[in-house]
């Protein structure tokens, strides 16, 4: 039972709570504490508990070693990373790497590691010595791809992941389009990238602000409701919502968040909330809201909302006056 809330409250990102859980008596009989002692690791890479970490760690590895099928070969670097400690990575010796090539799940480690480590260039020059076999496997082709990718040849990229049509794929194929300035076709693998795996956060963060520049307002709305994201402002996120909102025309709808966004920034409402707000009141017609707004965008210097302070004070109500349809006159 321990156990879980430890791991609960880790998931949940409460690290010193989980660590203090997996620190009761219980858990020092060794049957425990193989069992927890890979997520005490965790929470103390995640706490930057150093001094512990490397004591912690170098016992955890002696009890779950032969748990580990790779010898705990992604764990020992990312310690020594943490622990600020020189990495032989990417300085393996022809023997090291004819060992790490004849086994297709150390490969797989290596490319990712190589990746997660930003060393991709140091090994770049080793991946011609990869075995023809290993080709086979979409995974390494994925990592390959996006190897290239990350130097810079974006062609040879392409052509490791033509046939392949996995989240990752779609968001190496849609990160190349999006490099050329090619919006719909970018749109479109990110999108098959969400189907493949509906949280890919490099396929929401893409696809998000690509369905405004595309003006697809509906799927940017299911977009922001997908991303969920706790680093995100909340505030940011309902004025974004509110913005597609307004380009649907629902000005109603829009009206009613804008009220809540108002009041959230209380004081400090930013220049974007109050072109909105007075756009929103012009089109529902309301005077007395539009110009508080303009006044306040006029303000913070915005040419279009002073022209239309300046409007208010010639006509009785601007909002129906700029909606009528007859002819404009006009002295050439």
């Amino acid at each position: 039972k321990l156990r879980l809330q430890a791991l609960i409250l880790f998931l949940k990102g409460n690290y010193r709570s989980s660590f203090k859980i997996l620190n009761d008596p219980q858990f020092h009989w060794h049957s425990y504490y193989k069992e927890v002692c890979l997520l005490k690791v965790l929470n103390l890479i995640a706490l930057n508990g150093k001094k512990r970490l490397k004591k912690e760690s170098e016992k955890c590895q002696e009890v779950t070693f032969d748990f580990s099928k790779k010898k705990h070969f992604w764990l020992k670097q990312i310690i020594k990373l943490k622990l600020g400690h020189h990495t032989n990575f990417g300085k393996e010796s022809p023997l090291q790497l004819k060992k790490i090539f004849m086994d297709r799940e150390l490969t797989v480690l290596w490319l990712k590691l190589s990746i997660f480590l930003n060393k991709e260039k140091q090994i770049y020059s080793k991946l011609s010595e990869l075995p023809k076999k290993l080709y086979k496997s979409k995974k390494i082709r994925e990592l390959i791809s996006f190897i290239h990718y990350r130097v810079g040849r974006k062609k040879v990229a392409l052509d490791f992941i033509e046939d392949i049509s996995t989240a990752n794929s779609e968001n190496i194929k849609g990160n190349i389009k999006l490099k050329n300035r090619e919006f719909e076709l970018a749109y479109g693998h990110f999108q098959l990238a969400l189907k493949r795996k509906v949280n890919s956060k490099n396929a929401l963060e893409r696809s998000l602000p690509l369905s405004w520049i595309l003006k697809k307002w509906k799927t940017g709305q299911k977009i922001i409701k997908s991303t969920l994201n706790e680093e995100i402002d909340k505030n940011k996120k309902l004025a974004l919502n509110t913005a597609f909102d307004i380009q649907r025309g629902f000005f109603d709808k829009a009206s009613l968040k804008l009220k809540y966004l108002n009041y959230a920034y209380t004081g400090f409402v930013p220049l974007e909330i109050l072109l909105m707000d007075s756009y929103v009141a012009v089109m529902n017609e309301k005077v007395q809201d539009l110009k508080q707004y303009s006044h306040e965008a006029c303000q913070k210097f915005d040419g279009l909302n002073c022209w239309l302070r300046s409007q208010l004070l010639t006509w009785e109500n601007f909002p129906k006056t700029i909606k009528r349809n007859d002819p404009i006159y006009s002295d050439n």
